[in-house]
């Protein structure tokens, strides 16, 4: 993947990712958290996402397919053979974002379907790095969760803040948010018209018999 980075099947992590600008689609309620310290990097994320979980589980493991929606990623891919422990080899252009996130890393990959994610650095240009994806919810919207920690090869530059490392996961996290959304909003609109049948709504209205409530469920805030 290209933020586990595996932050990035991500951001596999955002770790590696980068951002392509798109028309928001629009992921909700982002709240980004970076804390740079002598342990490294620590950083934490989380937004509302509006789109099935399913459909967000099936974005986040598509490692074969993130650097087309994660930009920045030049390599994403699965390098494990079937049946052995999940690897995904990720290589990212990253610019100056290179000193706090490695831009190549090899990650282990730990599922837990339908709803968490976790991952580790067992190679790369990383001295340590893991983390966690989670989505909260049973039915949309729900909420996507992210956090890693990051012990970089070399200390950040002085004149990198945190304020800096927020808006760069930022911009990752919310472009895969907005995917997720895209595919969701693309399989709606597959479902819901019929030949010959009367249009009908691939989800529930709001409000009407069955429907969803268009409320996030509480935040999550994760603690190291």
């Amino acid at each position: 993947m290209n933020l586990p980075v595996g932050f990035w099947r991500v951001l596999a992590p955002l770790a590696l990712s980068g951002l392509i600008s798109t028309p928001a689609m629009a992921s909700k309620d982002v709240w980004v958290k970076a804390d740079t310290g002598l342990t490294g990097i620590r950083v934490s994320a989380s937004m509302g996402v509006d789109a099935d979980p399913s459909t967000l589980w099936k974005t986040l493991t598509d490692y074969d397919r993130l650097t087309q929606f994660v930009p920045s990623m030049v390599v994403s891919r699965i390098i494990s053979k079937p049946g052995r422990p999940l690897r995904v080899e990720q290589r990212a252009d990253s610019g100056m974002f290179s000193f706090m996130m490695p831009d190549h890393v090899v990650l282990a990959m730990e599922e837990h379907a339908p709803d968490l994610i976790r991952f580790r650095a067992v190679s790369g240009s990383v001295v340590a790095m893991s983390g966690e994806w989670r989505i909260l919810g049973k039915s949309r919207p729900v909420r996507l969760v992210y956090r890693a920690h990051v012990l970089p090869m070399v200390p950040p530059p002085p004149l990198v803040s945190d304020g800096f490392i927020e808006d760069e996961v930022r911009k990752r996290f919310e472009a895969v948010g907005r995917e997720a959304e895209r595919r969701d909003k693309e399989l709606q609109s597959t479902y819901s018209y019929a030949p010959g049948q009367p249009v009908r709504s691939y989800l529930p209205a709001p409000g009407a018999p069955g429907g969803y409530a268009p409320t996030y469920v509480q935040e999550y805030v994760p603690k190291y």
